[in-house]
């Protein structure tokens, strides 16, 4: 609905929904309503996903139910993608809210509608697609992720971080 109604708002706005589940058809449903079937585009399912992070200004995760970690936000940010993702389960884990994308509360449209308008200027999601893409190897890549463990191994407790500076 959030999707419609900010294609409604900005003719150039297409989506690209890649993947599918068990709520594909009503996606579809949606899709068709209002007239802008035609720029809702449907991948099905796809093996790799990483191939298609190239085509996106930004990722929209609305995800209703608590993610135990926000794999795809980590996928799309490590391409330079910012992310509108739901501020739920494991998803603000992954992400830097208003830095690398933003957070929204699962099934608020109207925020959902104007945060996917905030992401189609240009300066936005290009300033806020480096910032993701720094962050994802500052705090998720394998040497961040050996740094974090050897940290772990020597103190016994996980690194406190600062959000603004890697752990030296």
């Amino acid at each position: 609905k959030a999707a419609s109604a900010a294609m409604a708002a900005d003719a150039r706005l297409h989506m690209l929904w890649v993947g599918n589940g068990p709520e594909e058809h009503v996606l579809h449903g949606l899709a068709e309503q209002g007239g802008l079937g035609a720029r809702h585009h449907f991948t099905g399912w796809v093996n790799d996903t990483a191939r298609y992070y190239a085509a996106f200004s930004f990722l929209a995760f609305p995800s209703v139910e608590p993610e135990t970690f926000g794999r795809v936000a980590i996928e799309a940010a490590s391409c330079g993608v910012p992310v509108l993702g739901s501020r739920i389960g494991g998803i603000p884990e992954t992400m830097e809210a208003g830095v690398t994308g933003q957070l929204i509360a699962p099934g608020h449209v109207d925020d959902w509608r104007r945060a996917i308008l905030d992401m189609c200027d240009q300066a936005v999601h290009r300033r806020m697609g480096v910032a993701a893409r720094v962050h994802v190897m500052q705090h998720f890549s394998n040497a961040a992720v050996a740094r974090d463990f050897e940290w772990l191994l020597r103190y016994g407790v996980e690194p406190v971080r600062d959000l603004h500076h890697a752990i030296p």
